[in-house]
């Protein structure tokens, strides 16, 4: 099994089929559905100094608690992680060094209050990164009354460079199992959930075929 940052299986072959592959109908009330959520993600930035808490590029698991979903959690791991590049010297100095990308794969889609939560996450490091151009961008306009050496000339030109390069948040969210989809009450709430993550540019997909083999290969 792959092994997360603490040294531990992320998903056990036992929670792969009970959590993940649930082979039965959807609703059945003989056989229940379980009512934990797994979550991994991991992520990547441009930072010089990393947050070594939660590193990057690793998987990070991350399960549900009781009145805390899987993704609530995440979000705040997220936060920390962004707070503490944004502290670093060299962020504030140069090109965004923020968080880049986030990729997901958790065995329940998000209910309508974390699409909710998802979104305005998304929302606020896309910000971040249009902030920081036109950060950069006023700098290079405003210029200085001081005389400029070929440091200077060569470090307005990167910033230039780097202002005409904005993009947004790459974040991508794999689920096995919709999450209460055909429930008269929360149903149709949270089916608008994932219709807003997508306006939100939050890219969804299902654990079916190549996404199944790209799975199983973090577990082998």
């Amino acid at each position: 099994m792959a092994q997360g940052a603490n040294g531990q299986p992320l998903v056990s072959l036992e929670e792969f089929h009970e959590v993940f592959a649930v082979p039965f109908k959807y609703g059945e009330s003989e056989k229940p559905w379980p009512r934990s959520t797994i979550l991994l993600y991991k992520y990547s930035s441009k930072a010089t100094v990393k947050y070594v808490d939660i590193p990057e590029n690793t998987w990070i698991r991350v399960d549900n608690a009781i009145g805390k979903h899987a993704e609530i959690i995440m979000i705040k791991d997220l936060k920390k992680i962004q707070n503490h590049l944004e502290e670093q010297a060299d962020y504030k100095v140069g090109s965004y060094k923020g968080i880049l990308s986030i990729e997901v794969i958790i065995n329940y889609s998000p209910d309508r209050n974390c699409s909710d939560k998802l979104c305005t996450c998304k929302k606020y490091l896309d910000a971040e990164i249009i902030g920081k151009h036109r950060t950069d961008a006023d700098i290079v306009k405003q210029g200085t009354n001081r005389y400029e050496g070929p440091a200077d000339k060569v470090r307005k030109m990167s910033l230039t460079t780097e202002d005409e390069r904005v993009e947004n948040i790459k974040f991508k969210i794999t689920f096995s199992n919709f999450y209460k989809h055909i429930e008269e009450i929360y149903g149709q709430e949270n089916m608008e959930g994932l219709t807003n993550l997508l306006k939100s540019d939050i890219k969804l997909d299902i654990l079916t075929d190549e996404n199944w083999t790209y799975f199983l290969m973090l577990l082998d």
